[in-house]
């Protein structure tokens, strides 16, 4: 990267908002490390083809530089921006083969943490402060732009490379108008958003810094692959079984010896009369009288996938354990936050449909003091449990018939590709060069 004696910043503002331009020069008063180049901005009926065609006529000009900023007049600074996060965040963006870094963002839908300030990122929205690298101006330049696009939106899907600064150096001040995103006509509304993507930034942040510090160790091949010696206490719900359903069961444990299982038959009156948590508190009570260590509790509608192999599963378990793990769950239809902690590994605020879980006896005594109360689902029970609860992935487990929901496709295919993405970028960015890969790589 060039020594930039100044960053380069081009500050878009259309000729009929004079209040606007008099809170952006506000904004970088005394700032003495930008160049501000004031644009012009082009009008036009569709506020947001005036911005983009504001913005390409910005890179029309500039051939040299290896980066410009491009900054929107309604861009202020936050507390955590000095210039020298802003040249440590673009130099290590540069060495990460960035397309763009953004400052902060309204919204987002995935992100994975890179580095101490860095988040990668899928789809995003807000550009009021984006550097742009000199690899991306093609890009921008000949991009079609139609008239239900947005800028944000645009370039999120043209770059492949995109990363957030966090904590964010920018955010979009209130002016209770937008000439670009009508949505953010209503005052309160831009500072609501950007709150929420700073909050599960935040989380994400939180958890990352703590497997930073405390990273699971990796084994030895030796360690996890499984033996006929290596057994596991499964215990299976049933509710209101029929033989058709007990068939279905048995014939996916079948010649899994690797699993001691148990049929717990529960009438739908007793689920309703009591709730899923008497069970579980029960099957608990019975794994703690025979000293266990760690059961897996699975519902009757659990369906092994391609994926599963015992070595898997069981070098699932040895790192979950590693990285101090109470709750792994094989799989689900839905989830929250989650965060890359192994290749295989996630962890994740919160999970739907537990159809096959693995509990640690570090979690039982927490499992047994919940209240009593029949309206917790199995993964209410759990998500309440504990928050160090791991996801594996490519998931080992899914709901028998699950594909045939109205619906239930399209949520698992997003759900793959939000998997895809974090296991993908922590492969990309945080694993070892030196580590070998287990060969449990397909994804769906």
């Amino acid at each position: 990267m060039k020594n930039h004696a100044q960053f380069p910043i081009y500050v878009i503002n259309l000729k009929k908002r004079p209040e606007r331009l008099q809170s952006i020069q506000h904004e970088f008063l005394g700032r003495n490390e930008f160049k501000v180049t004031i644009v012009e901005a082009i009008e036009h009926p569709n506020g947001a083809i005036g911005l983009w065609q504001s913005i390409r006529s910005v890179f029309s000009k500039v051939t040299d530089e290896e980066f410009i900023i491009i900054c929107e007049d309604d861009h202020q600074f936050t507390d955590a921006y000095s210039p020298e996060i802003l040249a440590s965040c673009i130099d290590e963006a540069r060495k990460n083969d960035a397309d763009v870094l953004l400052g902060g963002v309204s919204w987002f839908t995935e992100a994975a943490q890179i580095a101490e300030y860095l988040f990668s990122v899928e789809t995003f929205s807000a550009t009021q402060f984006v550097v742009v690298f000199s690899k991306f101006y093609k890009q921008i330049l000949d991009a079609d732009f139609g008239d239900h696009d947005s800028a944000d939106y645009k370039i999120a899907a043209l770059s492949t490379k995109k990363f957030i600064l966090f904590p964010f150096i920018s955010t979009q001040k209130e002016f209770g108008y937008s000439d670009a995103t009508s949505k953010n006509d209503n005052f309160g509304r831009v500072t609501a958003i950007f709150n929420s993507a700073i909050q599960r930034l935040s989380l994400l942040n939180q958890i990352w810094k703590f497997y930073d510090t405390n990273p699971v160790t990796e084994l030895p091949v030796s360690d996890y692959q499984a033996t006929p010696h290596q057994v596991i206490s499964t215990y299976i719900l049933a509710s209101d079984p029929d033989a058709l359903q007990m068939d279905k069961i048995r014939e996916q444990f079948k010649d899994k010896h690797e699993f001691d299982t148990t049929i717990v038959r529960i009438a739908k009156r007793e689920t309703d009369n009591q709730g899923f948590l008497y069970f579980i508190q029960e099957v608990i009570k019975l794994a703690i009288a025979h000293d266990e260590d760690k059961i897996v509790i699975c519902n009757s509608n659990h369906q092994f996938t391609s994926t599963y192999t015992s070595d898997y599963f069981f070098e699932c378990i040895q790192l979950a354990q590693n990285a101090n793990a109470k709750i792994i769950s094989g799989g689900t239809d839905r989830f929250g936050s989650a965060v890359a902690v192994q290749t295989n590994l996630y962890w994740v605020d919160w999970f739907t449909n537990a159809q096959f879980v693995v509990l640690f006896k570090s979690c039982f005594d927490a499992i047994l003091r919940l209240p009593k109360t029949h309206h917790l689902s199995l993964s209410m029970i759990y998500n309440n449990a504990s928050s160090n609860k791991l996801l594996i992935y490519p998931f080992i487990s899914r709901r028998l018939d699950s594909e045939s929901e109205p619906g239930n496709q399209e949520a698992m295919a997003e759900n793959y590709k939000r998997m895809n993405f974090m296991r993908n970028e922590y492969i990309k960015y945080s694993l070892p060069s030196s580590r070998h890969l287990s060969y449990y790589g397909e994804t769906y």
